[in-house]
């Protein structure tokens, strides 16, 4: 009798070890798993940290302008002219261009996936405030990990990476705030010296109009 209640006691001790190795198995399983998902997301989409190579476009305008200009921080709007969420943004857009077009050291600029003919007629149907440059090559577009539309993204002028990065339509205060501080407030890394290569030239002001 005792035998068999010590066996029963043993087989109960067991199984109950078997199942908490199997949620603590699960559980990191779980981890990795997110951590994974995270890592690929960070592969491919914008993020603080991500180099952005210096490159020559043209605005609408035909004005020739550096992306990822060497002393210059910038903060770039990217869009379509089909996308219901940047036309949602193109507002705040506005808001941000007035406050900081005229800050020293900031250049404010949108980035549109598309046409040029197409980002002319959106420009002026929207009274759009800021210069607009037109990446037709969606080679430029994958460098920058542009990947989804509506994106917000603000270059260091120092090291000539992204200091912040937001996808979507911005909403809210605290959403257009985080720009703002973003902006303003220096990087860890400002003050370091480095060698950036020349910029490479993609169109001409031509192009452009």
């Amino acid at each position: 009798m005792g035998g068999r209640r010590a066996m029963t006691v043993a087989l109960v001790v067991a199984l109950t070890i078997a199942v908490a190795f199997e949620v603590v198995l699960a559980g990191r399983v779980g981890l990795l798993e997110d951590r994974l998902r995270e890592a690929l997301r960070n592969s491919s989409d914008a993020h603080a940290g991500v180099f952005v190579p210096t490159f020559v476009e043209a605005t609408l305008n035909g004005d020739s302008i550096v992306i990822a200009k060497p002393g210059e921080r910038q903060l770039l709007f990217f869009l379509t002219t089909t996308c219901p969420y940047c036309r949602a943004t193109v507002p705040v857009w506005n808001e941000l261009s007035r406050e900081f077009a005229s800050r020293r050291g900031v250049t404010v600029l949108g980035v549109v996936l598309d046409s040029a003919h197409r980002a002319q007629e959106y420009r002026d149907e929207l009274d759009i405030h800021f210069p607009l440059v037109v990446l037709e090559d969606r080679r430029y577009a994958v460098l920058m990990r542009a990947n989804t539309v509506p994106l917000t993204m603000i270059i260091d002028g120092v090291t000539g990476r992204m200091v912040h990065a937001r996808s979507g339509e911005l909403v809210g205060s605290a959403a257009v705030d985080s720009i703002r501080t973003a902006i303003v407030n220096p990087t860890p890394w400002e003050g370091a010296s480095i060698s950036l290569p020349p910029p490479i030239s993609v169109s001409s002001p031509e192009d452009g109009q």
